[in-house]
């Protein structure tokens, strides 16, 4: 059973006191000499700071950053295609140059004439006849890397403009339920 004590009168007092709506504000003496002349006056809409459309952000901040982040990657694995396909275009290069040489080689040592059933003689004329697809996949290589690098590029730089005008709201709890929020231009 609860027995009222002193502590607990004062206790449910001090809850209740916080509990009370605060007192309205008194109301400002004016510095108006005219009041039918005011009445008249036009008022201007209010903008907020940072003009018409500083607060009319409809994109959230957090996926816009995503879309930064996705097209960033696509263009840096564009990027990395590219050069991948360089590298195969200069393999298919060797490919090409390769063969030529061992053949000629093979020539030189059998006298003239190519042995038939040698085994780097065959690999020389698989290689050689291997070099057109590599070439081949390695150019599309870096067409595609190249593509995808451009594209990824003025689609980031759009996206940053976007970002750059678009206004980012934060809150922030406080004490007491209250909370702070920011604005941010990127």
């Amino acid at each position: 059973m609860l027995h009222a004590t002193p502590a607990l009168a004062a206790l449910v007092g001090l809850s209740l006191a916080a509990s009370e709506p605060p007192h309205a504000p008194t109301p400002a003496a004016t510095a108006v000499v005219d009041e039918a002349l005011a009445a008249q006056a036009p008022v201007p809409a209010w903008l907020p700071e940072g003009g018409a459309d500083a607060h009319t952000s409809d994109v959230d901040p957090r996926e816009a950053t995503r879309k930064i982040r996705r097209t960033a990657v696509t263009g840096l694995s564009g990027g990395i295609l590219g050069l991948l396909g360089l590298v195969g275009l200069m393999g298919g290069y060797v490919m090409i140059l390769q063969p030529n040489n061992k053949l000629k080689k093979l020539k030189e040592q059998h006298g003239g004439v190519l042995p038939t059933d040698d085994p780097a003689r065959q690999r020389a004329i698989m290689t050689a006849k291997a070099a057109p697809y590599m070439l081949g996949a390695s150019a599309a290589m870096v067409l595609v890397g190249a593509t995808m690098t451009l594209i990824s590029a003025r689609r980031l730089k759009k996206l940053r403009e976007e970002r750059r005008t678009q206004v980012a709201f934060g809150a922030m709890p406080g004490w007491g339920g209250v909370s702070f929020s920011a604005e941010v231009r990127f």
